[in-house]
């Protein structure tokens, strides 16, 4: 629900755009730049000891009110359950440094709420799913998820039920961000109604949709992000999909200039 002069979120990542291994500069994944991660674990002290630097650069240069130190951490669970522990562990100690930067700054690494929720019920994640819920009070301040509705397949609507965060054990007294939000044209104005409305029952502190105009042409090869912007950017001037007057009418910071 961002104006110009809003607080300020910040979001960095340990893990690869799949969310699969340790990261490594987008860079070197578009076939520009050589640079090497320092490892291939975050039980490696070198991974650590770079990721932490990276941390405390980027609150310095920043200086947000929100800073997830590690975006869409869950998937992880799945694709690497024995370093899982270790990327927890760098969570926790990326808060303590957050916070004896700024102590108000409000941490938590984000759930991507979709792969959460279909994980969630997969007996073989789950033990690590559960491992991350009992670690939140050492790693989160809040509850910070991505939502992305279409991004395991088709789906026919979006309302409350899909956002009902005690049936997986997370905390309902937590400040609330919604710090990635996006859909296809036909669910936006659900998904926005839904997600502002969160504010009903929960400490809501912001919606970010992401993007504003969609990022077609970037390629970004992950299903389910087609057509997610409020603009159409399929020709020279942005065209408004349908969610643009919703975000517009409800949150009162147009999306158009």
């Amino acid at each position: 629900m961002a104006r110009l002069n809003a607080r300020r979120y910040v979001g960095i990542n340990p893990l690869d755009i799949r969310r699969q291994g340790v990261s490594i500069a987008f860079e070197r994944q578009q076939g520009v730049r050589s640079a090497q991660a320092p490892g291939t674990t975050f039980g490696d002290a070198a991974v650590r000891a770079a990721y932490l630097d990276f941390v405390r650069y980027s609150v310095g240069k920043f200086r947000p009110a929100y800073f997830s130190p590690g975006i869409e951490i869950n998937m992880y669970a799945a694709e690497r359950p024995e370093d899982f522990a270790n990327l927890l562990s760098l969570m926790a100690e990326a808060r303590a440094m957050v916070r004896s930067i700024d102590p108000g700054i409000v941490v938590a690494p984000s759930l991507q709420w979709e792969f959460f929720k279909r994980d969630w019920r997969n007996a073989q994640v789950r033990p690590q799913l559960e491992q991350l819920v009992a670690s939140l009070p050492e790693i989160a301040d809040a509850l910070f998820i991505s939502t992305y509705p279409t991004v395991l397949g088709a789906v026919r609507g979006v309302g409350a039920a899909d956002y009902a965060f005690a049936e997986y054990g997370l905390p309902t007294t937590w400040p609330v961000l919604v710090a990635e939000a996006g859909t296809q044209p036909n669910l936006q104005p659900a998904l926005i109604r839904t997600l502002v409305e969160l504010g009903q029952s929960h400490d809501l502190h912001g919606v970010i949709w992401f993007l504003a105009q969609d990022m077609d042409k970037l390629n970004i090869p992950i299903p389910g992000l087609r057509d997610i912007g409020l603009f159409d950017d399929s020709r020279r001037e942005l065209r408004p999909h349908t969610g643009a007057a919703v975000w517009d009418g409800y949150l009162a910071c147009p999306a158009a200039p």
